[in-house]
């Protein structure tokens, strides 16, 4: 009988040591399988060790080694070799910035999304067409005894002008002119339309190396409106 009671016992313990390995076995699972799923929960995906890359030798103060900093040097030297990026331009006394808007006289709203290293803007509408405001390619003044020319054809003579900037012109028949200045601080773009003094209407369809604009008129025939050229 005590050798039967000691067997039972021993069937006992042996069970219990099998349960609680059991658990724990089951328990180290469960662990593993929760630290997976927070770390995939995170976006933090363990790298093996021979695909980790290994960061600059740094000194105590924080600088990095002599060859890094020569590279760093490098890098330095060819960003300011590149010219920085053209973020405002001066057109007719007027600044314009990337991003503002600007309005065409129809009332049609765009916005400047670039500027080029000649100052020309580059503005897109809302309703998605893209199109180049073209600035100055001079900085010569008209000035009082300088002849001027109507689209027409018509030559006139400056004699003065007034307090806003409006050119005061006298005709070859004697008659006195005046040509306003635009209120509007905008330049003319491939497809506005354009009218002549005399009023025929016409269109824009692009510009010549010279900056001088190249219109269609109603009967299909090209023109071209001369910029300003500097003497």
């Amino acid at each position: 009988m005590a050798v039967a009671a000691a067997m039972h016992r021993l069937a006992l313990l042996d069970r219990r040591r099998l349960a609680r390995s059991i658990a724990a076995t089951l328990l180290l699972i469960a662990a593993s399988i929760f630290l997976r799923l927070r770390r995939r929960l995170r976006g933090v995906n363990s790298l093996p060790r021979l695909l980790k890359i290994r960061g600059p030798p740094v000194h105590v103060d924080g600088t990095a080694s002599t060859g890094d900093a020569a590279s760093a040097g490098e890098v330095a030297a060819r960003k300011e070799a590149t010219p920085p990026e053209v973020t405002s331009a001066v057109q007719s006394f007027a600044v314009f910035n990337v991003g503002e808007n600007v309005f065409y006289p129809d009332g049609e709203q765009g916005k400047v999304v670039a500027i080029d290293e000649e100052g020309d803007l580059q503005v897109v509408t809302r309703s998605g067409r893209q199109a180049t405001w073209y600035g100055s390619r001079c900085s010569k003044a008209l000035s009082k005894g300088n002849r001027v020319r109507y689209a027409c054809g018509e030559v006139a003579e400056l004699v003065d002008l007034d307090a806003d900037g409006d050119l005061i012109v006298q005709k070859s028949d004697g008659k006195v002119a005046c040509w306003y200045l635009a209120r509007a601080e905008r330049l003319l773009s491939v497809g506005d339309p354009v009218t002549y003094v005399c009023g025929e209407v016409a269109s824009v369809v692009g510009f010549d190396a010279d900056g001088d604009v190249i219109v269609l008129k109603q009967d299909g025939r090209q023109a071209t409106w001369f910029a300003h050229k500097c003497a």
